[in-house]
């Protein structure tokens, strides 16, 4: 062994001959504990995100195919609420169409329509909001708004969406100007096969209990 090796190792207690100084360094980092103040990234991360249970859209689906239709309107609406409050419209939309789906597989006929209204302004908000931006964005929400509005049975709205979907598209394809979606054409929609988790529509509903009403009914209010 050196003389520079030996005099490396009596400078660090407990050090093994020959053996750089930053290895001990490197397994006492090792087996410090973690920086909890810094969010840790690890492979997988995305696994335990869609399967967390704090995911509402995921669990509302869960719900739904488990047949506890009023367990999954309570949380797509729930999750349509926290949606609007990140100010992320469209999304709130989609939730809101499911919850309207879903209390129409329950037989809840009037607070589906609430939901469909609902989805429409969310879209329409969305294309306010896009126009600028993307253009083309703003153009598809126009024709979900229209779509839902439909479904809600409010045709004075369709034709304020249609007024507006006319002049953007004009602005956007020239040579399609005088295109126009079926949903403009044929303002009442009937949802014949919406997403259910089971079996065929009832005919007269499978009435979810009054206490998910009051509770729909005080989250719809806030949407």
């Amino acid at each position: 062994m050196s003389e520079r090796s030996v005099e490396s190792a009596k400078g660090t207690p407990g050090a093994v001959p020959g053996t750089p100084r930053s290895f001990w360094t490197r397994v006492r980092d090792a087996l410090r504990a973690p920086d909890l103040t810094v969010p840790q990234e690890m492979p997988g991360n995305w696994a335990r995100r869609i399967t967390d249970d704090r995911n509402l859209w995921l669990t509302a689906i869960q719900h739904q195919l488990q047949g506890d239709l009023g367990e999954a309107a309570l949380r797509y609406l729930e999750d349509a609420r926290q949606e609007v409050l990140r100010d992320q419209r469209a999304r709130s939309a989609l939730s809101l169409a499911m919850a309207g789906f879903v209390l129409r597989e329950a037989g809840e006929e009037p607070l589906a329509t609430v939901c469909y209204r609902g989805a429409a302004r969310q879209f329409r908000r969305h294309a306010d909001q896009a126009v600028e931006s993307s253009p083309r964005d703003a153009l598809w929400s126009l024709e979900r708004a229209a779509t839902f509005y439909a479904l809600g049975q409010q045709r004075e709205e369709i034709e304020e969406v249609r007024a507006k979907f006319m002049v953007l598209n004009a602005a956007l394809h020239p040579d399609q100007a005088d295109r126009v979606p079926e949903v403009f054409l044929r303002p009442t929609v009937e949802v014949r096969e919406p997403p259910r988790a089971g079996g065929p529509t009832p005919s007269k509903g499978v009435r979810i209990s009054r206490e998910y009403v009051a509770q729909l009914q005080k989250l719809l209010e806030r949407l």
